[in-house]
């Protein structure tokens, strides 16, 4: 039999595996909050130009270019894009914790990690047999995205949920201002389909 868990003001009765998947988004969170708290560092700040560049020593020639590619971009500002990515990962750690914003949060963690893992890591390579034992560090937090956006992890134990519930108490008058616009729209278009009948 599974635990259930009533939330007292909003009276939804949340399972076992719901309360995992929130209790797992905020420990993902201070994931996050680790991962920017090490970015924050001077080292990493100063540092980042030389950080990515050192991703490229023995890659193969196709990934060399691609991270030179974005290499040359870094170079325009360094400190700029370090701060960037911090700054990122921050929003990020603060967002999966509270669940605030949840699904944007999980597809700029993917596309921030995908990042990180293809130039900062350079494919988590090189590899090299019986050197190489992982695909990267970055690659999981892509995957673990992608799996909190597919849950709605921002519905358990989350402002998400909040913002919800409260959107949807809406005065009157503002539900009915929206579906006025929603009955003029199809009353409209119909209106023209029997306009070019005639």
């Amino acid at each position: 039999m599974a635990l259930q868990t009533i939330s007292s003001k909003t009276h939804v009765v949340l399972t076992n595996r719901q309360r995992s998947i929130g209790i797992l988004r905020m420990a993902f969170g201070v994931a996050w909050v680790f991962a920017a708290y090490l970015k924050w560092q001077p080292a990493f700040l100063s540092g980042f130009a030389d950080t990515v560049k050192g991703a490229m020593e023995g890659q193969p020639q196709f990934v060399q270019v691609w991270i030179g590619f974005w290499l040359n971009i870094i170079h325009l500002n360094p400190t700029f894009f370090a701060v960037l990515e911090a700054t990122a990962e921050t929003l990020l750690a603060v967002c999966f914790l509270l669940g605030l914003y949840t699904d944007v949060a999980c597809v700029l963690g993917i596309l921030l990690s995908l990042g990180i893992w293809s130039v900062g890591e350079g494919f988590g390579g090189p590899y090299v047999a019986g050197q190489s034992t992982d695909v990267g560090a970055a690659f999981p937090y892509i995957i673990l995205c992608a799996l909190f956006f597919c849950v709605r992890a921002g519905s358990y134990y989350s402002l998400d949920n909040v913002l919800a519930s409260r959107l949807k108490r809406l005065p009157a008058s503002e539900k009915a201002g929206e579906t006025e616009v929603e009955e003029k729209v199809p009353s409209l278009v119909g209106e023209r389909k029997m306009n070019a009948r005639r």
